[in-house]
């Protein structure tokens, strides 16, 4: 695949960026293949809670946590922990 997950993501997990991205083809291979990992991953986290939270929820959640993790890093994990709890209530 000449476009992937492996091509905007270091080894150690960090954003790389696009730069080996060489055109709209191999950024839409990448895009499609990090969509396949959530849509695996959020069905998962829906079994594991019981179905008690659709598929939707779970990747919204994901997405609140991952905006604050990015905008507040200096939470720690139990105000993290806190925020998750009333994003769900």
């Amino acid at each position: 695949m000449a476009g992937s997950y492996k091509h905007i993501v270091n080894s150690d997990g960090s954003f790389r960026g696009t730069h080996l991205l060489d055109h709209m083809g191999d950024a839409f291979e990448a895009l499609q293949e990090c969509y396949d990992m959530i849509q695996w991953l959020s069905e998962r986290l829906v079994k594991a809670s019981g179905g008690v939270h659709s598929r939707s929820e779970v990747i919204a959640s994901a997405s609140v946590l991952g905006h604050l993790v990015k905008v507040r890093r200096d939470l720690r994990r139990r105000e993290l922990e806190q925020a998750i709890e009333e994003y769900w209530t």
